[in-house]
């Protein structure tokens, strides 16, 4: 038997057949309720008639509209002929019609005229436990031991993806950091490659300089004395062959040209070449955070000219400029730049830094169900357990986190309208996961519900994640 309870009602009392249908099934009590549990495809007369055969209890919520309804009377009918116990509930002071006095005069009614309604529901559902525990030894619902083994497992499962969350995030925090410790060394090596190009640029010089003095020095100092003297000895001569009176007045009135002394080369000063930058790729750590979360981002800078000099660096995140930073560095040396950030918005965001680019994501960091109402206002990630849902007639489906829809403190996932039919075509009957509780995650704007907790409304079933065992 795929349910216990058949739920009759007028479409005035919709309200009330929902709190009857949520409360019986919070209770693990299975109902069937039109238009919920009609199949798109299904003849609504025959779907209606396969649920009542296939009932143990019928409910009629009784009011005055329910008594003049000609469609809950012949549910009344049916269940009557199918030998189905009929439980009326009562819901205002409405004399039975003469139809309905046939059908259901000699039955025990419920009365639920006095607030709260709730009590009366109560009282409802465990009747029907009462009897299905007699008819039933070995009860098909889920026994409390078993309930609190369930939510001991869950929390195991959560501290554990807690502990692999966290692993993954130090996984990842020592692959940046040896990227950028791996970066570093490169940039290291570059530039001392670099000084080591100018220190043999700068000795180049110097040899050729020294070169240049070395040749001069060995020039003979005594080169002009020497011709000098061989210019007297031809002199000489010639005063014997002429004359020596005339010759030597000649020679002694006469100067002779002196060579002039050599100049030596200026000697040639070296101008250090200019202070001359390289960065490196980005490091970003790490590369995936939650709202409000800090990631670091780092780049190395190396001078890698012969004098020291001044670099500034400006970091913008999606092509806005956050921060700004001037280092000097001297010569051959290098020197890591950091910055920090955060943001309370999910996304990918694109980093800058001076030309060189790179990226980090920020996610929706999920919280657990009962931390939803510090959240008001913000869009975050909430998973728990669905204890309760409402789905009756053609409303939004609402499900009811880690309490019942009455407590304060459940959060409310509502659905729109539009999504019906796919939930239902995606999901099935919603009564197995309190059978078998499934934690869920809802992403969405935290709202405040009429009751003063939290609500999240679903308008695309991707902001709905199931938790698989």
């Amino acid at each position: 038997m795929a349910h216990d309870v058949f739920i009759s009602y007028s479409d005035n009392d919709k309200s009330v057949a929902e709190a009857v249908c949520a409360v019986l099934e919070s209770k693990h009590i299975r109902c069937w309720i039109a238009p919920r549990d009609i199949q798109v495809s299904a003849v609504w007369a025959e779907a209606v008639v396969d649920a009542i055969d296939e009932s143990r209890f019928f409910v009629l919520v009784f009011s005055s509209s329910s008594n003049s309804s000609r469609q809950v009377v012949r549910e009344v009918e049916r269940a009557v002929s199918c030998g189905v116990a009929i439980l009326p509930l009562r819901i205002d002071d409405a004399p039975l019609s003469k139809a309905m006095q046939f059908y259901i005069d000699r039955y025990h009614w419920l009365d639920a005229r006095t607030k709260p309604l709730k009590k009366h529901l109560q009282q409802l559902a465990q009747t029907i436990q009462g009897i299905l525990a007699e008819e039933y030894p070995v009860s098909e619902t889920i026994e409390a031991p078993e309930a609190e083994e369930r939510t001991r497992k869950e929390a195991e499962k959560a501290t554990k993806e807690k502990a692999r969350q966290e692993a993954e995030r130090a996984e990842e925090t020592r692959k940046a950091r040896e990227a950028e410790e791996r970066a570093k060394r490169e940039a290291e090596e570059r530039a001392r490659k670099e000084a080591e190009k100018v220190a043999k640029e700068k000795a180049r010089q110097e040899e050729a300089i020294a070169r240049s003095k070395l040749e001069t020095e060995k020039r003979p100092a005594g080169a002009g004395k020497k011709k000098t003297k061989f210019r007297w000895l031809w002199a000489g001569v010639a005063l014997l062959l002429v004359g020596l009176g005339i010759f030597a007045i000649h020679l002694l009135t006469s100067e002779q040209p002196q060579p002039a002394p050599e100049v030596a080369p200026p000697s040639e000063e070296i101008t250090p070449l200019p202070a001359a930058f390289q960065i490196s790729p980005l490091s970003i750590s790490p590369t995936e955070i939650g709202t409000g979360e800090t990631v670091n981002i780092s780049i190395l800078v190396a001078n890698t000219g012969g004098q020291s000099g001044s670099y500034k660096l400006t970091l913008k995140i999606n092509g806005v400029m956050e921060a700004e930073r001037e280092v000097t560095i001297d010569s051959g040396a290098s020197e890591q730049v950091s910055f920090t950030t955060s943001k309370a918005d999910a996304g990918t965001y694109s980093v800058d830094v001076n030309g060189v680019t790179g990226t980090f994501e920020v996610k929706t960091k999920p919280v657990f169900w009962q931390e939803a109402r510090n959240h008001i206002g913000e869009t975050v990630t909430v998973c728990g357990p669905i204890v309760e849902q409402s789905s009756v007639g053609h409303d939004p489906i609402r499900l009811f986190m880690g309490a019942e829809q009455l407590q304060p403190q459940a959060v409310i996932i509502e659905l729109s309208k539009d999504l019906r039919g796919q939930f239902f075509t995606n999901y099935g009957s919603i009564h197995l996961w309190y059978e078998y509780p499934k934690t869920i995650c809802v992403t969405g704007l935290i709202m405040t519900n009429p009751l003063g907790g939290a609500s999240i409304a679903v308008t695309d079933l991707s902001q709905i994640v199931i938790q698989e065992e």
